[in-house]
């Protein structure tokens, strides 16, 4: 078909072919045979099936950004590129390096899919600590193992696990991962705890999340999530389909912020409108996830932090929440405070009125009242729910006493709320 190409697998069946031009832009094909496959579905709301090939280009970019969506950023990027010895801007050889275990159900290889049930890596404890102070799966590869091939987006680092009865595996090969480790950043304290506190709040809140918990090894914490795209069915663990809001928008990961370029709230919510098979449930979740940013701080809540997740039931629904983390409870000067997604343009909590609610509303083209609900709701209920996350935390790993500043924010940011209604 054509001179170098990958092909895109998902649990057993060939979707289609990747292959790039000579500036390494990215061109897709779906495979005839998934064409007319059962099982077969789009891989991207901007990827429609179709006979004719999605050509690289830079006026077509669709399929390149969809692809490369699926990649690590930032220093994570930069780390595995450097352990390759790939250049950094080679979407291309780094899903070929890396491509096996991504978000979602697509597996990209060279050749035919490997078998993968079995291919893992029991990890000691020792191996367990030389992963969390490498933060490098490939430091507990042993001789004879095929390396590991997993690839997962954004720029912190982690990694694809396999987790069962309280042992850690590392997936080998293509083989399928069950969590997400999470490390501990360097030169940020407590990152683990506030997302883990965090995403706990969320759920006391009933707002749909991943599930996540706290660990500590040694003098390393890290964070572990349930992957929501990985399901046990009779036939094994298979994967299911996701994209994030990035992918479904056809826009790059160098585009996730709306003040680059990336979808505003409206925007996601009008995917949501249009793609949901079950809008009427999603819609309102989607507004109380950008209330509760708001409340908790989570400054970063861009549109990677947002997905599709693509049922066996042919159903298209948001994803549990993922990647919520309390922002403004470190000082400004450590990570910025400005909203990633603007409420009716404004991104400083600080200026955010009434007005500006209304304006989000109008531009979702939707009721004010859905969000004046959410605000209501919320605003009244997140202390509690803080404090029985708090509760939780500390029974099942003792006081944390880092907490109070996440308290504190969760505070100023109520009140500024507050004011903004009176």
């Amino acid at each position: 078909m054509y001179d170098d190409t990958l092909n895109v697998w998902t649990n057993g069946h060939h979707v289609g072919y990747l292959w790039r031009n000579e500036r390494n832009e990215m061109g897709f094909q779906y495979a005839k045979e998934w064409l007319e496959n059962a099982v077969r579905f789009p891989i991207s709301k901007t990827l429609p099936l179709k006979v004719e090939a999605y050509e690289p280009g830079a006026d077509n970019r669709v399929a390149h950004h969809y692809f490369a969506n699926l990649l690590p950023e930032a220093n994570s990027r930069i780390r595995v590129c450097r352990e390759k010895k790939i250049s950094v801007d080679n979407d291309f050889e780094l899903l070929r390096a890396i491509g096996g275990e991504c978000a979602g159900a697509l597996s990209i290889q060279g050749d035919e899919p490997h078998e993968v049930e079995s291919h893992y890596r029991q990890l000691s404890d020792t191996d367990l600590t030389e992963l969390l102070v490498k933060r490098n799966p490939l430091a507990v590869v042993k001789e004879g193992d095929n390396p590991p091939r997993l690839s997962l987006a954004g720029a912190q680092d982690k990694a694809p696990v396999k987790y069962q009865d309280g042992i850690f595996y590392i997936p080998l090969d293509n083989a399928i991962s069950t969590h997400i480790l999470k490390y501990q950043l360097r030169d940020i304290n407590h990152v683990p705890a506030n997302e883990t506190i965090t995403m706990w709040t969320a759920d006391e809140l009933k707002l749909g999340i991943c599930g996540i918990d706290y660990y500590t090894h040694g003098d390393e914490s890290f964070t572990l999530s349930k992957r929501y795209d990985r399901v046990l069915t009779t036939d094994g663990l298979v994967r299911l389909h996701q994209e994030d809001f990035c992918q479904a928008s056809g826009r790059a990961s160098s585009n996730k912020y709306e003040h680059e370029g990336g979808p505003s709230f409206a925007e996601c919510l009008q995917l949501v409108r249009e793609h949901s098979t079950q809008p009427l449930k999603d819609i309102p979740r989607l507004i109380q996830w950008q209330v509760f940013n708001y409340l908790v701080g989570n400054a970063d809540a861009h549109a990677k932090n947002l997905s599709f997740l693509y049922g066996l039931d042919n159903t298209t629904s948001l994803s549990p929440f993922y990647d919520l983390i309390a922002i403004h409870a470190w000082p400004s000067h450590v990570f910025n405070h400005e909203l990633a997604l603007s409420i009716g343009g404004e991104s400083n909590i600080h200026k955010i009125k009434r007005a500006h609610w209304e304006r989000l509303a109008d531009e979702c083209e939707i009721s004010f009242k859905l969000f004046d609900t959410a605000i209501t709701r919320l605003s009244e209920d997140i202390i509690d729910a803080f404090e029985r996350a708090q509760n939780r935390f500390e029974t099942e790993h003792g006081k944390y006493p880092a907490f109070q500043q996440i308290r504190k924010a969760l505070i100023k940011n109520q009140k500024l709320l507050k004011r903004a209604f009176e």
